[in-house]
């Protein structure tokens, strides 16, 4: 009788975690066991922003010429400072709608004053605008902009700043000449007269001469008063000439020593203008005005020079 062999055999199960089973039937089966995935990520452009706008309260012109206002400004870039175009930011300026100078420009005046950096997002910027002498008084807005590498525009219109009012005039020449007249001469007209011209931005609305005597510069107890004289702005047509020699009248108001006397009375506001600033006494816009004078009647004197010298210089006024 064959006798059958038995043998007991141990079994020991461990149990594996999912993972390294999975990972085990791939080295069993010859299957990789990583793989490399490539990750992207777009970032768009972030437009800029202007956040602060930084200009005086109020701004002074100057007579007879120029003025330089300066503005500055910050843009912001989450791109980076790097990123923020540094030729293509200026102000310009927008004021009353009223003046033909409405509207002043900041071209190619703005320089920016911060280093771009990677680690910065701010840059700051100064621009310079030439302002004229007969720009409008009152409020004018300020219009702020900057461009990115991608075109993108920053803009801030919320800052304003007041030109004052500048009431400035020249006149000339510094002499009002009568030439050489002999006694009981009637209604004389200078041979230079007064130009006066506005070189401010502000109304001009009168004339006003305060007049003095002339007095003989050898004898001093000779002199011709102001009240011999006259003047006007009155146009150069003859019969509206300081002295009208065919009525024998004279058109212009008449002098009293140390006052002012108001010669005429203009009308309009010419600012924003060069060409518009005082009207005189037809309604004709024009810049300056020129006063005339006549000396009514040379008393009875004696020969020599009568100036001004001694008793003050003539003052004109104008406002």
């Amino acid at each position: 009788m064959q006798k059958s062999l038995v043998i007991s055999v141990l079994v020991i199960l461990t149990m594996l975690p999912l993972a390294s089973a999975v990972g085990l039937f791939d080295f069993i089966t010859g299957k990789a066991t990583q793989g490399d995935s490539n990750v992207t990520v777009a970032i768009a452009n972030s437009a800029p922003t202007l956040p602060a706008v930084f200009a005086p309260t109020n701004f002074q012109l100057v007579g007879t010429s120029t003025a330089n206002l300066v503005i500055n400004f910050t843009v912001r870039d989450d791109d980076r400072s790097t990123d923020i175009n540094r030729t293509a930011s200026y102000i310009q300026l927008h004021g009353p709608s009223s003046c033909s100078s409405y509207m002043r420009n900041s071209t190619n005046t703005c320089t920016n004053t911060t280093s771009a950096a990677n680690n910065n997002k701010f840059m700051n910027f100064t621009c310079t605008i030439v302002m004229n002498y007969w720009d409008c008084p009152g409020t004018w807005t300020i219009n702020a902009s900057a461009t990115d590498l991608s075109s993108a525009v920053a803009r801030n219109d919320t800052a304003t700043l007041t030109v004052d009012a500048l009431q400035y005039v020249t006149i000339t020449p510094s002499l009002i000449d009568f030439g050489t007249l002999v006694v009981s001469s009637n209604n004389r007209t200078a041979i230079t007269n007064t130009t006066v011209n506005n070189t401010g931005n502000d109304n001009v609305t009168n004339l006003r001469v305060n007049s003095t005597n002339l007095i003989g510069e050898t004898d001093n107890s000779f002199a011709i008063t102001a009240e011999n004289f006259s003047a006007t702005t009155h146009s150069t047509i003859a019969s509206r000439d300081a002295c009208d020699t065919v009525t024998g009248t004279s058109n212009g108001q008449q002098l009293v020593r140390y006052s002012y006397v108001n010669i005429t009375s203009t009308s309009g506001n010419g600012s924003g203008n060069p060409n518009a600033v005082v009207r005189n006494e037809t309604g004709a816009l024009q810049q300056n005005i020129e006063v005339r004078y006549c000396l009514q009647l040379v008393p009875d004197v004696i020969k020599q020079n009568y100036t001004t010298v001694a008793d003050g210089a003539w003052i004109i006024k104008a406002f």
